[in-house]
């Protein structure tokens, strides 16, 4: 299996909290849409409306270069909300990955062992 991971984290705006959550709910419109490789797409958002993280897993590399094409006319609306305070990619990205990726992360991680069930 060579599934990629995404962890997002952002700092709201003040005052930004629901403009945030229109945002987030625009782009999983996208993602539900048109995105087969999409395994997992969930937006988390504290109490005080201020961080929000967002949990993404993909099949593949092309899964999330398709993602990252499928959205990126809402990404706009999703920064002019919320800062990106970092974005750390877990698995083992071909070419693909990487070029659709690069720019945005913070950080690569490669699985050493774990227990699914």
């Amino acid at each position: 299996m060579n599934e990629i991971t995404l962890i997002v984290e952002f700092a709201v705006k003040p005052g930004q909290a629901e403009a945030y959550r229109a945002a987030s709910g625009r782009m999983r419109a996208a993602v539900d849409a048109g995105e087969p490789g999409t395994l997992r797409y969930d937006w988390w958002l504290d109490a005080d409306g201020a961080r929000g993280f967002n949990l993404e897993v993909f099949a593949d590399s092309a899964a999330l270069a398709h993602h990252m094409d499928n959205t990126a006319g809402l990404v706009g609306d999703l920064l002019a909300a919320a800062d990106v305070v970092r974005v750390e990619v877990l698995g083992e990205l071909d070419a693909t990955g990487h070029a659709a990726i690069d720019t945005a992360a913070t950080g690569y991680f490669r699985l050493l062992g774990g227990i699914s069930r």
